[in-house]
């Protein structure tokens, strides 16, 4: 349980860490700091939105996994919509979720089953505040990155929107990234590591993909020593406006096998934000369809480790 928590939190600890420091940390000085912050306030108290995503992993060149996603979220209405694709050049996988009227729906691609799950409240959203990390993880997160903010630059367009970056290598990179980086990275190529999914009833179609699990951690390399994250990547646009419009991040570990062979990890991700306050989710209409009620005690999906 110990070992299961700890990863847990570095998983979080580093998607925090990298969220602000893409975010909040993405301004040379204090101005330009408050300018980056103030955009992504804004970003996220439009009512409504659309989200472009696109990732993938590659080793020494080669293209492992990647993956895409369309969503739209609609806060007000406590509705969304999300079609997402994963593959390993071999095998891929599609996966759509709906939110409406106080249910997830979710159907994979090759299964006509549509599962029902009840929709409760977010663990982070209380007194009807829309969900979101803790407030208190802004200030410790800015006080970790400390003086790689004054690293980071921004450029001014002549139409008034703005380029934000902040790119590290070697002894620039944090040493709380480059633990937790590396943390995950030897774990995520473990054995066994990998997404897993299963319902109660061990009906093979329960799994998010709707049939075996798709075991992403066979692509990677099994990386036992010298893991260190080499290099960080991370830009930021924002519109005239002052809101944040687009994120992209490329980070590049290296580390050897068991056999000695050195590798080196790419991970690249690129998220575009609009349609802002005026996106309105696609729907499903389950009339005819075959639906499957699935409780949350039921619900058994997560990372295996």
């Amino acid at each position: 349980m110990k070992r299961k928590t700890a990863i847990a939190g570095a998983a979080f600890g580093l998607g925090a860490v990298m969220l602000f420091a893409s975010g909040y940390s993405a301004m040379a000085d204090t101005s330009g700091y408050d300018v980056y912050k103030t955009a992504a306030k804004n970003l996220k108290t439009q009512t409504s939105l659309t989200v472009h995503a696109e990732w993938s992993v590659s080793d020494n060149g080669k293209p492992l996994v990647t993956g895409t996603a369309d969503a739209k979220v609609n806060k007000d209405d406590q509705t969304g919509s999300m079609k997402a694709t994963v593959g390993d050049g071999s095998l891929s996988k599609t996966v759509q979720a709906f939110r409406q009227d106080g249910k997830v729906i979710v159907q994979t691609g090759d299964s006509d089953v549509y599962r029902v799950l009840e929709q409760g409240d977010s663990r982070w959203q209380r007194q009807g505040a829309h969900a979101g990390p803790p407030a208190a993880a802004e200030p410790v997160l800015d006080a970790l990155m400390g003086h790689v903010r004054e690293l980071a630059t921004v450029e001014n367009a002549a139409d008034g929107s703005k380029q934000a970056a902040l790119h590290l290598e070697g002894r620039q990179v944090p040493a709380l990234v480059n633990a937790i980086g590396s943390m995950l990275v030897a774990h995520a190529s473990g054995e066994g590591a990998g997404w897993h999914g299963k319902m109660a009833s061990d009906d093979p179609a329960g799994l998010p993909w709707g049939g075996q699990p798709m075991d992403l951690s066979a692509a990677l390399p099994k990386l036992k020593d010298k893991i260190k994250v080499e290099t960080v990547a991370l830009d930021a646009g924002i519109s005239p406006a002052d809101v944040l419009t687009s994120q992209k991040a490329e980070i590049h570990v290296t580390g050897n096998d068991e056999e000695g062979k050195p590798h080196e990890l790419v991970l690249r991700v690129a998220a575009d934000f609009s349609d802002l306050s005026t996106t309105t989710p696609d729907r499903v209409d389950l009339t005819g369809k075959q639906t499957v009620e699935i409780s949350k005690d039921d619900r058994k999906w997560g990372w295996k480790h």
